[in-house]
C-alpha cells in the first residue's frame, strides 16, 4: 500500500470516527446530564454496581475475534459466519448465568433490587452479541461514516424516551431503558445497513484459529476489564450507593473525553496500523504521530477540565452532585494518559503479538490490585488518587513491552509527549485563576473554556509550531477529503 493511500485512510477513518465518537458522546453527555438532574445519586451507584459484570461480558462475547477478523488479511464469508455463530452463543450463555446468579448479586451489595435490573439490564448483552462481526466488517471497509450515523440516531431516540421516563419518575428504570434501547436500536440499524447477513456456515478450524489468537487477548481484556471494574465492585461493597454514585459520576466526567478519544484513535488506527504491521520503521513513524497528536490534543484539555470542575458540576449537575468534584479532580488526572496507553497496546496487537498484551495486563493488574487494596483503609478518597499513581504504572510497564517490538522506549515517549504535559498546566492554572473571581457559575465557564483554549493554542504556536504545523496540516486534509 502507498503512503498516500496509507494517509488517506487515516484521515478519513480518523474524521469518521472522531464524529462517531465526540458527535455520540457529545449527545450521550447532554442526554445523561438532564437525567442526571432528575435522579438520585443512589440510581446511578445502583447502575455502577454492575459495571463489572457488564463489562466481563462483554469481554467474553467479543473474545478478540473482531480484532482477528480485521487482522487477519484472508478473511472468507466463512470466517465471518463462524465468528458470528460463536460471539452470539456466548452472549446468551452470559446472559444466563447473569439470570441465574442476579440474586446473589443483589444479595452481595445488600441491594434486592439489582436482581431485577439485571434480569432486564444484561439482555444488551444478546443483542449486541449479533452485530459484533457486522460492526467488524464496518471498521475492515472503513465505512466510519455509517457507523457515525446509526450511533448518533439511536442516542437520539433512546435519549428522549429516557428522558421522559425520568421526568415521569422512573428513577433507576430510566438508565436501565436508556441503554437498553440504545443497544436495540444500534443493533437493529447495523444488521440492515451492514450488508453482511451470516450464512449456515461453521469452520472448527476457524474457530480454533480465532481462538488461537483472541486468547491471549481475551486473557488480555479480561484482566483489564475485570481488574479495572474492580473498583466499582470494592467501593460499591464497601461504601454507601450514594458515595458510589458521586465516584461513578466524577469518573463518567473525568472519563468522557479521554475514553471516547481513545477509543476513537483506537477505531481509526487499528486497521491503518494493521496494514503497516510487516514494515516496522513505518508502524514506528505512524505511531509516534498518533503518540504526539494525543498528548497536543489530551493534554490541555483534561487540564483545562480540573481547572473548571467546580463551576462545570454547579452548571451541568446541581448543587446536589457537589461532592462528585474531588473524584473529578483526582481522575481527571489520572486518566489523561489513558489515551496514550491505548496507542501503546495497540502495537501489541496488530503485530500479531497478542501474548505480549497478556503479559503487560497479567503485570499492571497485580500492580492495580496492589495499589487499591494499600489505598482502601485510607478512604475512598484515597482510592481516586491511587488510580494516579496505576496510570504512570500502566504506560511505563506497557512501553516496556513496545519497546520490544518497534525500538521505541518509554524515555522517547516521555520526551515526547513531555512538552504538551507542561503546556496543559497554563490553560489549568488560568482556568482556577479566573473561577476564583466572585462571579455566576455560568459566567465562569463562559469566560475560561474560550480564554485558556486560546491561551494553549499560542503556545503550541510558538514554541511547537512544527507539530502545530503537521496537525493544521492533517486538519485541512480531513476537510478537503471531506468536501471531496
Amino acid at each position: 500500500m502507498s503512503d498516500n493511500s496509507i494517509r488517506n485512510k487515516a484521515t478519513s477513518s480518523l474524521l469518521w470516527s472522531s464524529v462517531e465518537q465526540f458527535g455520540s458522546q457529545g449527545l450521550s453527555l447532554i442526554i445523561t446530564i438532564v437525567i442526571a438532574r432528575l435522579i438520585t445519586p443512589d440510581d446511578y451507584g445502583l447502575i455502577a454496581m454492575l459495571s463489572i459484570f457488564m463489562a466481563l461480558s462483554h469481554v467474553f462475547i467479543n473474545c478478540g475475534f473482531s480484532n482477528y477478523l480485521i487482522q487477519n488479511k484472508q478473511r472468507t464469508e466463512k470466517d465471518f459466519s463462524t465468528i458470528f455463530f460463536i460471539n452470539v452463543t456466548i452472549g446468551i450463555l452470559c446472559y444466563v448465568i447473569l439470570f441465574i446468579f442476579a440474586p446473589a448479586i443483589a444479595q452481595f451489595y445488600n441491594q434486592p433490587l439489582l436482581s431485577s435490573i439485571i434480569k432486564l439490564y444484561s439482555l444488551t448483552l444478546v443483542i449486541s452479541s449479533l452485530i459484533l462481526v457486522q460492526r467488524a466488517k464496518l471498521y475492515i471497509d472503513f465505512k466510519y461514516r455509517k457507523l457515525s450515523a446509526i450511533t448518533i440516531i439511536s442516542l437520539i431516540i433512546s435519549g428522549i424516551v429516557a428522558i421522559i421516563m425520568a421526568l415521569n419518575n422512573w428513577g433507576v428504570w430510566t438508565l436501565v431503558w436508556y441503554h437498553l434501547l440504545q443497544t436495540i436500536i444500534t443493533s437493529v440499524l447495523i444488521w440492515i445497513t451492514s450488508g453482511w447477513h451470516p450464512h449456515l456456515i461453521f469452520s472448527v478450524n476457524i474457530a480454533k484459529q480465532a481462538f488461537y489468537f483472541g486468547s491471549k487477548l481475551l486473557g488480555a481484556n479480561l484482566l483489564s476489564s475485570g481488574i479495572s471494574n474492580l473498583y466499582t465492585l470494592v467501593i460499591g461493597k464497601k461504601f454507601q450507593a450514594t458515595e458510589l454514585g458521586f465516584y461513578s459520576r466524577g469518573l463518567s466526567l473525568a472519563t468522557v473525553f479521554p475514553s471516547n478519544f481513545a477509543n476513537m484513535l483506537q477505531q481509526a488506527t487499528y486497521p491503518v496500523l494493521c496494514e503497516l504491521q510487516e514494515d516496522k520503521e513505518k508502524l514506528k513513524t505512524m505511531f509516534c504521530n498518533y503518540i504526539m497528536m494525543a498528548g497536543m490534543i489530551c493534554f490541555p484539555l483534561m487540564g483545562l477540565l480540573f481547572g473548571i470542575s467546580e463551576p462545570l458540576v454547579r452548571v451541568l449537575l446541581t448543587d446536589k452532585w457537589l461532592p462528585a468534584i474531588p473524584f473529578l479532580q483526582i481522575l481527571t488526572i489520572g486518566y489523561m494518559f489513558d489515551p496514550i496507553m491505548r496507542l501503546n497496546s495497540i502495537i501489541l496487537s496488530v503485530t500479531g503479538k497478542t501474548q505480549l498484551s497478556l503479559y503487560s495486563e497479567i503485570i499492571k493488574k497485580a500492580v492495580l490490585v496492589s495499589i487499591l487494596f494499600l489505598s482502601l483503609p485510607f478512604g475512598i478518597t484515597w482510592v481516586a488518587f491511587g488510580v494516579i499513581i496505576y496510570s504512570l504504572c500502566d504506560l511505563i510497564i506497557v512501553s516496556f513491552f513496545v519497546n520490544k517490538i518497534i525500538s521505541f522506549s518509554f524515555w522517547e515517549e516521555l520526551k515526547l509527549i513531555t512538552p504538551y504535559l507542561l503546556f496543559s498546566f497554563i490553560p489549568c492554572l488560568f482556568a482556577l485563576l479566573l473561577n476564583s473571581l466572585d462571579i455566576a457559575s455560568l459566567m465562569k465557564l463562559i469566560i475560561s473554556i474560550p480564554f485558556c483554549s486560546l491561551a494553549y493554542i499560542l503556545l503550541i504556536r510558538n514554541f511547537r509550531r512544527k507539530q502545530y504545523d503537521f496537525i493544521l496540516s492533517f486538519l485541512n486534509n480531513i476537510i478537503h477529503k471531506n468536501n471531496g
